[in-house]
């Protein structure tokens, strides 16, 4: 838990995560909604930045490879779900 405390006050403050083994991105859509995740030992937490602004959707067990574009397609449902101004 402390070590996603740190990534999220980093993000916060605008301080770059520049580790690839615990950071990375998911999407590529550059005028979209943009899905990142952290990583932690076997966990996962998956946020979407838009407009920047981070926001946190959900948090799993490492997904398989093969399972990392549903991870991202349900992380961006939950984003779109709960933003107000969804397309």
């Amino acid at each position: 838990m402390a070590r996603y405390q740190r990534y999220l006050e980093y993000l916060h403050e605008g301080i770059p995560i520049k580790s690839p083994e615990n950071f990375r991105r998911l999407s590529s859509e550059p005028s979209q909604a943009i899905v990142y995740e952290i990583k932690v030992d076997k966990f996962r937490l998956y946020l979407v930045r838009f407009r920047s602004v981070w926001y946190a959707t959900h948090g799993r067990m490492k997904p398989t490879d093969h399972q990392v574009n549903q991870e991202v397609q349900k992380a961006l449902q939950i984003f779109w779900d709960g933003f107000e101004g969804a397309p």
